[in-house]
């Protein structure tokens, strides 16, 4: 009786053709995952400095203090002061201290709202009243609280001023 014999190189040939497949599909996912790795590295390291992280988003920057800055209201108030006893006109320079760049835009934008508020308080003064140091200073705080208010009612979130200066003052 013949012994049957199955071909010998086509079994080699299936057995390098399934190894050299195999290889090949293990070098592919190797390299997707590396690629997919490297991938997700540049993303998370490359990500923090383009993008704010989720504290930055909760909490605005807080703006740094600078050097002063005096934003002076420019002309000088000229008013009739209340009352009809003692002196009857009022000119005072005023100056307002800031240290920080958002403050000194708020006073520069809103100029014109903050003089008008100004005039109206020095115009309530009475002369016998700023002849006095006491009176001098209660005016230079109302004058601080006005301008707070008209900054905060023109929708400023903060408002940062160090002092308000008279920096001419006659009473006649």
């Amino acid at each position: 009786m013949a012994k049957k014999e199955t071909p010998q190189p086509a079994e080699d040939g299936a057995q390098k053709g399934g190894k050299a497949k195999l290889i090949i599909i293990i070098s592919v996912a190797v390299l997707l995952a590396l690629g997919a790795g490297a991938g997700i590295a540049w993303f998370l390291l490359s990500g923090s400095e383009g993008s704010p992280d989720t504290a930055e988003l909760a909490e605005p920057e807080k703006p740094t203090r600078g050097d002063p800055r005096y934003v002076a209201f420019d002309p000088d108030f000229t008013v009739n002061l209340s009352g009809t006893d003692g002196p009857r006109f009022l000119q005072v320079a005023v100056s307002a201290l800031t240290y920080y760049d958002d403050t000194e835009e708020l006073l520069k934008n809103h100029m014109p709202a903050l003089r008008s508020s100004l005039i109206v308080l020095f115009g309530n003064q009475s002369g016998t009243n700023l002849a006095t140091l006491e009176g001098k200073d209660q005016l230079r705080s109302a004058a601080a609280e006005k301008i707070e208010q008209v900054l905060l009612d023109s929708g400023a979130g903060e408002v940062r001023i160090g002092q308000i200066f008279f920096t001419k003052f006659i009473v006649q």
